[in-house]
């Protein structure tokens, strides 16, 4: 979800809205002034702009609530054309990414979207289909760790899947 806010301050009141998004995302929360939400993002967008005896704040953040549904577990986007599945799966690969380099277990939800998409991409012919066996094994492979709570062999697969992601994208992309 994204999420958006800009107002205005006076230059001297500056320092006191950094300090309240600095605040806001150590999970402090303000009440002076109407910040978006910070517990959890992916990006964060932060412009001022001076407009003379006054500065325009813009702030916004996204995070990954976008990319399924927490109360059904499954993603909220319909559109199955090659190029969205591949977007919606570069964001997912991300965060497991992410969490396999800080030696963390991803959220389930995010596993079992980026399976669904997996399953999904490979549908698709013609887009390094010599790839698609190894690359499920290394996805069942993920999902069984995860499911296991094997953090070290779900690191492993994710690690192996973007080893397998560089070399068919080398070729194909």
């Amino acid at each position: 979800m994204k999420y958006k806010t800009a107002f205005h301050c006076t230059r001297t009141e500056l320092a006191n809205v950094l300090r309240a998004i600095a605040d806001a995302v150590e999970g402090k929360g303000s009440d002076t002034y109407p910040l978006p939400k910070t517990d959890s993002f992916r990006k964060l967008k932060l412009a001022v702009k001076d407009e003379g005896d006054r500065c325009l704040v813009s702030f916004a953040t996204k995070d990954d609530d976008d990319l399924f549904c927490s109360e059904c577990g499954s993603s909220p986007v319909v559109d199955t054309s090659y190029k969205h599945l591949k977007k919606r799966m570069q964001a997912t690969f991300r965060t497991l990414l992410t969490a396999a380099r800080n030696g963390t277990m991803p959220q389930q939800a995010t596993v079992d979207l980026f399976v669904e998409d997996s399953h999904t991409m490979i549908s698709f012919s013609g887009y390094g289909d010599e790839f698609y066996n190894d690359y499920m094994d290394a996805v069942h492979s993920l999902e069984a760790a995860c499911k296991q709570g094997d953090t070290a062999t779900a690191s492993a697969a994710v690690e192996e899947l973007n080893r397998q992601k560089s070399a068919c994208h080398a070729r194909y992309k």
